[in-house]
C-alpha cells in the first residue's frame, strides 16, 4: 500500500463524512455539495472561488473542478450515510450533480451506507449487484461481545455493570447499543424492557 502511495505521489487520504439527516428541503444538493466543499477547502491550493450564491450546476462544477486536482495528489473518500433516507427527487440529485461527475476519477472512493439497499440510481456502477466474486454491497453484522463492551464504556464507564444485558438486547448494533445505553440514566439502572423498547 505505501508503495502505491509513493508511486502515485499521494500524499495523505482524505476522508469527507456526511449525514444526510442535516440536510432537508428545495436546497438539499446545493446543502450537500457546499458541506462537501467546507470539508476539502483546507486542501485546496490557489485562489478560492466565490460559491456564495451559485446555482447548482455551477457549484456542481466548481466542485469537481476542485476534486479534480485534489485527487491528483491525494485519495479522497466520500462517506454517505443514511442514503436509505432520502427521497428519490433526493437521490436522482444526488446522483446527478455529485456522484456520477465524480465517480471518473481515480482517486475518488465513494461508500454509500445505509440500512437498506437504494436501487433507484440510474448508472449500472451505483446499482446494488453480486455476479460471482464480484459485488458491490458488504452487509455489516453487529459487534462481537469485546467491541459492544468498548463502545459502552465509552459512552459510558458507569454502564460496564450491564455490558452482556446491553449486548444480549441489541444483538451487537451499534446504534441500539447507543440507545439503551442513553436511556441507563444517572447512576445508570438497567431495565430489560426498557432497554427493548429502547431499540
Amino acid at each position: 500500500y505505501d508503495k502505491y502511495l509513493k508511486d502515485k505521489k499521494i500524499q495523505r487520504i482524505g476522508l469527507s463524512f456526511v449525514d444526510f439527516l442535516d440536510f432537508t428541503g428545495s436546497k438539499f444538493i446545493t446543502q450537500v455539495l457546499n458541506a462537501l466543499y467546507d470539508q476539502i477547502e483546507p486542501y485546496l491550493v490557489g485562489q478560492l472561488e466565490n460559491r456564495l450564491g451559485m446555482d447548482v450546476n455551477a457549484l456542481s462544477e466548481l466542485f469537481v473542478k476542485e476534486l479534480k486536482h485534489l485527487e491528483k495528489k491525494s485519495k479522497v473518500v466520500f462517506l454517505l450515510d443514511e442514503v436509505n433516507m432520502l427521497s428519490d427527487d433526493q437521490v436522482y440529485s444526488l446522483e446527478d450533480r455529485l456522484l456520477y461527475p465524480i465517480l471518473k476519477l481515480p482517486n475518488i472512493i465513494v461508500v454509500l451506507a445505509g440500512r437498506h439497499l437504494v436501487t433507484g440510481w440510474k448508472d449500472f456502477a451505483l446499482r446494488p449487484y453480486q455476479e460471482g466474486d464480484r459485488e458491490n454491497v458488504l452487509e455489516l453484522s453487529g459487534f462481537n461481545f469485546e467491541y459492544s463492551q468498548k463502545q459502552i464504556q465509552t459512552i459510558n464507564p458507569n454502564a460496564s455493570d450491564f455490558v452482556g444485558e446491553i449486548h444480549k438486547i441489541s444483538g451487537g448494533s451499534p446504534g441500539n447499543n447507543k440507545k439503551i445505553v442513553e436511556q441507563l440514566g444517572d447512576p445508570p439502572q438497567f431495565d430489560e424492557l426498557n432497554a427493548i423498547r429502547a431499540c
